[in-house]
């Protein structure tokens, strides 16, 4: 019997100097989480870049309110921030964004092999890829923007076969089904909006939100209803009716990409 491929969450948070997935990214912090063998929640940091310069991405875009609330942080993180902003390309002001989509896509390969041990890094790439689960709070914002990035520095991984998942949702579920709150470290507190910290807080909600519907439900954790329909602004009516009547429309998560909705007697359903 054939076993089930093994799938890695990896949760991204993004930090940037404006909305959309044109957006300058000035940092990034990557985490990887589940549930152990006795259902303990799990999670690790495995990638941060922070400070990313924002010198050399004369393509992407800021906007002076996102500079002017980057101004109204707490200081540890603002001051970095600043370095990003005001980096140039002399390496001054952190790391490429070329380089830090490299990094981050090898620290995701190899989180991947760590984590199934059925696989090495010298696995094809597709191969290895498309066992990822992506993971983001919102997933509109920060995996539309990962995706762009693919497409610009890694076309051949841009596709990422529907396994995106919204955290808030799969919070929302499990607070439903166990009554419980699902909340954040709030140990992080004064390191919010620093992409690492961030990243793992949020990796470390998702994971207790799997434990509590794992249990209040007595059996496997279904993610599917966390699915996020990253945005691409080309929403026809039967997408757009079929989010809204699946509760995406109410989350920001309801664009279209690389999914297709099919037409059956039912209405459309989503197919990735």
């Amino acid at each position: 019997m054939t076993q089930p491929e093994q799938r890695v969450n990896i949760l991204l948070d993004f930090e940037m100097l404006g909305p959309g997935d044109a957006a300058k990214a000035i940092g990034v912090g990557a985490s990887v989480f589940g549930l152990g063998p006795d259902d303990e929640p799990t999670a690790r940091l495995v990638y941060e870049a922070w400070p990313i310069s924002a010198a050399r991405q004369d393509a992407r875009t800021l906007t002076l309110d996102t500079i002017a609330w980057w101004s109204r942080q707490a200081p540890a993180v603002r001051d970095v921030a600043f370095a990003g902003i005001g980096g140039n390309a002399r390496g001054e002001g952190g790391k490429s964004l070329r380089l830090a989509v490299k990094e981050l896509v090898e620290a995701a390969m190899l989180a991947v092999a760590e984590e199934t041990r059925r696989v090495t890094i010298e696995t094809a790439d597709a191969d290895v890829w498309r066992r990822i689960t992506w993971w983001a709070k919102p997933a509109a914002a920060d995996l539309s923007l990962w995706m762009s990035l693919l497409r610009e520095f890694r076309p051949d991984l841009s596709m990422l076969y529907g396994r995106v998942r919204d955290a808030r949702t799969l919070w929302d579920d499990a607070e439903t089904a166990s009554g419980v709150e699902v909340k954040e470290d709030p140990r992080n507190a004064d390191n919010v909006h620093a992409p690492g910290a961030d990243s793992l807080a949020t990796a470390w909600a998702c994971a207790r939100a799997m434990r509590l519907l794992k249990r209040a439900r007595n059996g496997p954790v279904d993610v599917d209803r966390a699915v996020a329909i990253i945005p691409e602004n080309k929403c026809g009516p039967a997408c757009e009716g079929w989010c809204q009547a699946s509760g995406y429309g109410d989350r920001g998560v309801a664009r279209c990409n690389g999914a297709t909705l099919d037409q059956g007697p039912a209405g459309p359903t989503l197919t990735t």
